[in-house]
């Protein structure tokens, strides 16, 4: 879903002022080379939030690695011009997804804290660059009907370079500095391509790790816990009742209209 950029006047200078945020803790953030190279490119990621999966038996904050990243973080999750870009990542997501922005509220509020107050993810990444090129991926992490919102932040033509490429569908995809798109991160192959010569491109990912949800759906047990207690056929039963939930969750074209 691409929601675009706000229509408030001052949304110029909104993300250009996040954008120079991140730029000034990217600058300050330790990241050792073997940890600037992941599966989804070569660049600093700063992660916060509330996590679960990947064999943790418990939801718990994500690890950071120093104190000072911690401040960095800290510091640009209390930046009033992320706030704003979060506020509206949220009313998009009330606006085009009502059922699924309910889900996604009601998640949250039972199983963790909020990283931002007016956001409804549990977790956040700043993709810190300079040149945030992302190779092609999925996130695993995420359900295959959860959205991830995206953020695009710098300074560059979007015209002729920076476009997020959706493979699975084909399509290759403007993002402005300042504008958000929504996509089904699980399942749908995605990358950005390069940018030109002396531009910068970071990204602000907010996102709900599929554990979190699996967690509530499942009594607040792991999923070898509820499969030992209702068997494995009682589990194949409830994760075919959660997908079903969920595809019904999704915005269809024909719950689209145009009002005058």
């Amino acid at each position: 879903m691409l929601a675009g950029s706000s229509w408030s006047e001052n949304w110029q200078e909104c993300h250009r002022k996040a954008f120079e945020a991140a730029e000034a803790g990217a600058a300050k953030f330790h990241c050792s080379g073997k940890k600037k190279d992941h599966r989804r490119g070569q660049f600093p990621v700063a992660n916060i939030g509330i996590s679960y999966g990947g064999g943790c038996k418990l939801p718990g904050n994500m690890a950071i690695s120093c104190a000072n990243n911690v401040a960095i973080i800290r510091h640009l999750l209390d930046n009033i011009f992320f706030k704003r870009i979060v506020g509206f990542t949220k009313q998009a997501f009330d606006l085009y997804a009502l059922l699924l922005y309910a889900y996604y509220v009601n998640t949250l509020a039972e199983v963790c804290a909020h990283i931002f107050v007016n956001s409804v993810f549990a977790c956040c990444t700043f993709n810190l660059g300079p040149l945030v090129r992302s190779f092609v991926h999925t996130d695993h992490l995420n359900l295959v009907f959860r959205w991830c919102a995206i953020t695009a932040l710098g300074t560059f033509d979007a015209e002729k370079g920076g476009h997020l490429v959706l493979w699975d569908l084909k399509l290759v995809i403007e993002v402005p500095a300042g504008s958000t798109i929504f996509i089904l991160s699980a399942i749908l192959q995605h990358s950005n391509i390069p940018m030109q010569d002396g531009e910068i491109w970071l990204s602000f990912i907010q996102w709900t790790a599929g554990g979190l949800f699996r967690l509530q759906d499942f009594v607040f047990k792991s999923a070898k816990d509820f499969e030992a207690e209702v068997g494995k056929q009682g589990a194949e039963k409830a994760n075919a009742a959660c997908q079903k939930e969920g595809q019904s969750l999704l915005l269809r074209l024909s719950e689209l209209c145009y009002v005058e």
